[in-house]
């Protein structure tokens, strides 16, 4: 199980000396130079020796429509932990943002400095891939707004007909699908 005084040590070996859990068994980690630099959050839980680092990926942009998509992306980022490399993508209410987190144990696979390096370089990772994702988003709601303006109307071809319609297997079939319609067909076997 790990101890503080181990998790102390480990911080010590990848910090300027000083870098040490508070008297809550918490330290804040600043992973890099920079704005774009990782904040990582690591907690000590004493009683099962356990390690959760967290990081912030962005602030949640204030329109909806954007929001939705940007919630949608980092999902399908979660999926199978595609782009997280087993770590989990979260919402936190109280940051109002989405976080990269991971739980280290003794019995995890690598030591618990290659865990807050690796860490760092995927929370950097995502976070860019979530700013990209933002910016593009907001790009592309920009333009359908400007067209919408200028008296030109977007429409997706699940907007274009609003009929239920049947399938040639006989079923109906609404033609605006949801975002979490699943293709026939195993899903975990094409993410692998």
């Amino acid at each position: 199980m790990l101890t503080a005084e181990q998790v102390n040590e480990t911080l010590k070996k990848l910090g300027d000396g000083d870098l040490c859990l508070d008297e809550h068994n918490c330290c804040t980690i600043m992973a890099g130079v920079g704005d774009d630099a990782p904040v990582i959050h690591l907690a000590l839980n004493p009683g099962p020796g356990e390690v959760i680092l967290m990081t912030g990926l962005g602030e949640i942009p204030e329109d909806p429509r954007v929001q939705n998509i940007v919630a949608f992306a980092m999902l399908k980022a979660n999926f199978c932990w595609q782009l997280t490399e087993g770590r989990t993508i979260a919402y936190s209410d109280e940051a109002e943002a989405f976080v990269l987190q991971e739980k280290y144990t003794e019995a995890s696979e690598n030591s618990l400095e290659d865990c807050l390096l690796k860490f760092a370089e995927a929370g950097e990772a995502l976070s860019s891939f979530y700013r990209d994702t933002v910016s593009e988003v907001m790009k592309t709601m920009k333009e359908e707004d400007d067209l919408d303006r200028n008296g030109f109307t977007v429409t997706s071809g699940d907007d274009a007909e609003d009929e239920d319609h049947d399938d040639a297997d006989g079923s109906e079939n609404n033609s605006g699908i949801s975002p979490f319609f699943s293709p026939s067909g195993n899903d975990f076997a094409m993410a692998v």
